[in-house]
């Protein structure tokens, strides 16, 4: 079994997720796969293409963050692989984010830090600081490409995790993270074959991009509305701008049911008769990862 993942060695989130996700209790049953192949891809969106073209037969990217929210390019790729493909999406994990600035030799003069936009944002205090003492920030394609960097350049130091820095041999420059939240924390979606049951009926998500006319008063309104009427739980509703066209959107919903369930069909046949929804469709059901919903202190 081939999974897909953002890399382009094993230093990345994303690597760390898809390893957890099938090997250690993954609620796929995957008892039978004797070798699970990772293979790295330049971008999530990458990873989406490779799943429906299957070269992979699923994938694992990056959905939203506790700090920095929605990824929307991902949101956008995974409906456009839903429509020309049938990629789904089947699985979720939620994975801490401690993030390290790494260097090849502690004491060295830091001139450049570079990582992922995304840990960038989300260290953005750090971020700040390090500029206003002339240090420059460059974007890369992930963290593991940032400790690469680090690697060749003693100058360079990487965002990136402690786990990233370690497997290329540089040292954490001070001993505690420097995340902007202590919670910080991302969550990932398995995306893989429409036809991938869900385990786990009692506790799942269903996900759905909604176009809404935005000449209908109330058209948001009426459609978490009937989600209200069936007591189905909407987990978040959040607006993903539609390229191209300027202040139109697809609403992005998940809601805490299964796609199958009983209260859902009933649900689906209004939210596919409400004149204010132009275009619904289901994404894709998945088993709620275990923790998303614990309360933290």
């Amino acid at each position: 079994m081939k999974i897909g993942y953002l890399g382009p060695g094993r230093g990345t989130f994303g690597y760390s997720v898809a390893v957890k996700f099938f090997e250690d209790g993954s609620p796929f049953d995957v008892s039978e796969e004797k070798d699970i192949e990772y293979l790295p891809f330049p971008t999530h969106g990458d990873v989406l293409e490779a799943v429906g073209r299957h070269t992979v037969h699923y994938g694992v990217v990056a959905i939203e963050n506790s700090t920095d929210g929605i990824v929307h390019s991902t949101v956008r790729k995974v409906d456009e692989c839903h429509s020309l493909y049938g990629v789904s999406v089947c699985g979720e994990y939620v994975e801490d984010i401690r993030l390290f600035c790494m260097q090849k030799k502690v004491g060295s003069r830091i001139q450049k830090i570079v990582s992922h936009p995304s840990p960038i944002n989300q260290a953005s205090g750090f971020i700040a600081l390090s500029k206003k003492e002339g240090v420059v920030v460059d974007v890369l394609g992930s963290t593991d490409e940032a400790a690469q960097a680090a690697l060749q350049d003693e100058g360079v130091a990487a965002l990136c995790s402690r786990e990233c820095g370690s497997l290329y041999k540089l040292k954490s420059v001070g001993d505690d993270s420097v995340e902007d939240d202590p919670n910080n924390q991302t969550r990932f979606w398995v995306v893989g074959p429409s036809n991938r049951k869900v385990i786990n009926k009692d506790g799942c998500m269903s996900c759905f991009l909604i176009t809404l006319d935005r000449n209908s008063s109330g058209g948001l309104n009426q459609v978490l509305s009937i989600f209200a009427e069936y007591n189905i739980n909407v987990a978040l509703a959040y607006p993903i701008p539609i390229i191209g066209r300027n202040w139109e959107y697809k609403f992005l919903i998940e809601v805490q049911v299964d796609i199958h369930h009983k209260k859902m069909r009933e649900a689906w046949s209004q939210l596919s008769s409400c004149s204010s929804a132009l275009a619904v469709n289901c994404l894709g059901s998945y088993s709620i990862y275990d923790d998303r919903f614990v309360e933290r202190s």
